[in-house]
């Protein structure tokens, strides 16, 4: 296959390109706002033969999310080995500020959430998608966490739902001004840690 001024590439490389001038336009301007002749101009293609690998801008789509799936499930370690690891503050504030930093710094990561952040309020499933990541999984992990650490004795009996969201809501929050202001995210590094500190402290047991 000849592209990108005569070099030849197999059909995964140019599968590979597309996904990744992708994801940078939809990034830069919203799923919705992106052509497939965009997308193929960014290849150095033409649009029809985009469609020889994929079917149009929807299963682009699909494929980068899946793609993201199987980077940020395990990166963020949302698996039931997780919480049987985490037993006292220490490892707590370990597991959540490497999830912290992951989530920040992860360039992919960030442009997919980018894309749900422009086009939550257009399209029903990107809404439905921007919510399972930024509120659903996170409460559950930290729901599991929080039980755990309550049946460990590190945190008197309560209710996990209202102290997961109390624990990640404000780190949510950090993470959308790093989104917004990269040149802001050692500061907001710093905050984070102070928060989760303060949690800690307020929260635990002190044996």
């Amino acid at each position: 296959i000849k592209v990108y001024r005569g070099i030849y590439m197999s059909r995964e490389e140019v599968r590979k390109k597309i996904l990744k001038a992708a994801l940078e336009l939809f990034s830069e301007k919203g799923f919705g706002a992106v052509s497939v002749e965009q997308i193929a101009d960014a290849v150095g293609m033409k649009g029809p033969n985009l469609y020889k690998y994929y079917k149009g801008k929807a299963d682009i789509f699909n494929e980068l999310h899946t793609l993201s799936e199987e980077t940020y499930v395990p990166k963020m370690r949302m698996d039931a080995q997780t919480m049987e690891w985490i037993h006292n503050r220490e490892e707590l504030k370990i597991f959540s500020m490497n999830q912290i930093q992951f989530t920040i710094n992860d360039s992919y990561i960030k442009k997919m959430r980018r894309v749900l952040t422009l086009e939550q309020f257009r399209s029903k499933e990107m809404a439905e998608r921007a919510t399972v990541h930024q509120l659903d999984n996170l409460k559950k992990q930290y729901i599991q966490i929080f039980d755990k650490l309550i049946d460990y004795g590190e945190i008197e009996p309560c209710d996990s739902e209202m102290l997961a969201l109390e624990y990640f809501s404000p780190v949510s929050l950090y993470i959308q001004l790093c989104d917004r202001e990269p040149d802001r995210i050692d500061e907001a590094l710093k905050n984070i840690e102070a928060y989760i500190d303060f949690f800690i402290e307020k929260n635990f047991i002190k044996k």
